[in-house]
């Protein structure tokens, strides 16, 4: 039995050895350690008085039983935590599982109690968390540099007519309809010129910001350069029902702007066309909605400073 107990000393695992009394007979060197208790200070010691963690009756009814029926339990560290009170022993933010067994010593059933440090596994577990979780919001962030405009917050042309085109195709063979609009800032270059770029950016800014809160879940909106703006909305059922988008838009946009106390009230020109009459395809789409912004050009041609 001695030469069995200096092997369980040099194990690098807690083990702990309880008689019929649940009194500790053995405590190894690993416990010494993490506990900061010697062997002769626990040694015949009740083991709820040491480690408080085994009052708990699903505990002291498991050793009874053990101690009549040799079975093993296995309490995973996921599911049980503090096996070491961290109160007054050990590290807190020690993992361990614990096993249960029993051995006979003396013919009598003594249980064999052996805490198997995980804190190494938890730790590289949450360090890949982290790490995923890093690794998506850089994906994430990523993604927005590819796909939006960013200086205005809504799609890049690439992105929104890939958008369109999909949702074009995968309606192709329904009565589904969609208005293509594209619209632009009146004088943009004389707001440039006269205040500069900062301020001709802002106006975009708040533009692409306005356009943003003014569509629904499902519309589409986009860059497609300079002042130029796209959107798509679809499940629109007739065509007098582009007049009242076209107001929408207009009523949003065509309202003053305060930039460093300069006050600007730009006024946007659009076209639209609808899906399928005007066009089956993006191209097509375009080619129309933009004959009709530069019809519409010059009538809102006002832009006031002050």
């Amino acid at each position: 039995m001695e030469d069995y107990l200096k092997v369980l000393d040099g194990v690098d695992e807690g083990i702990v050895v309880l008689d019929k009394d649940l009194n500790i007979v053995f405590w190894n060197k690993y416990m010494e350690n993490i506990t900061d208790l010697s062997r002769d200070e626990v040694e015949e010691k009740y083991i709820c008085e040491v480690l408080p963690k085994f009052k708990e009756k699903i505990f002291l009814d498991i050793f009874k039983y053990m101690l009549k029926s040799n079975q093993k339990y296995f309490f995973s560290a996921a599911l049980h935590k503090k096996f070491v009170d961290i109160k007054r022993y050990g590290n807190c933010n020690l993992r361990q599982n614990l096993k249960l067994s029993t051995i006979s010593v003396n013919d009598e059933n003594h249980i064999l109690m052996e805490f198997v440090d995980v804190t190494g596994q938890y730790i590289r577990v949450e360090e890949l968390k982290s790490y995923i979780q890093r690794l998506e919001e850089t994906q994430e962030i990523i993604k927005n540099l590819a796909d939006y405009d960013q200086l205005t917050n809504v799609y890049n042309r690439r992105v929104f007519f890939e958008e369109v085109e999909e949702l074009i195709e995968k309606n192709r063979e329904t009565d589904f309809r969609g208005v293509f609009t594209v619209l632009d800032v009146d004088k943009f270059k004389e707001i440039n010129d006269t205040y500069g770029h900062y301020f001709g950016d802002e106006v975009l800014r708040i533009t692409g910001e306005r356009l943003n809160r003014i569509t629904r879940d499902g519309d589409l909106v986009g860059r497609y350069g300079g002042d130029e703006f796209l959107i798509f909305v679809p499940n629109i059922k007739e065509r007098k029902d582009m007049r009242k988008l076209s107001q929408r838009i207009l009523n949003s946009l065509n309202s003053s702007v305060v930039v460093e106390g300069k006050i600007i009230k730009p006024s946007v020109s659009l076209g639209m066309s609808l899906y399928p009459e005007d066009g089956t395809n993006i191209d097509e789409l375009f080619r129309v909605a933009d004959k009709e912004l530069y019809r519409d050009k010059g009538r809102n041609e006002r832009c006031c400073f002050k």
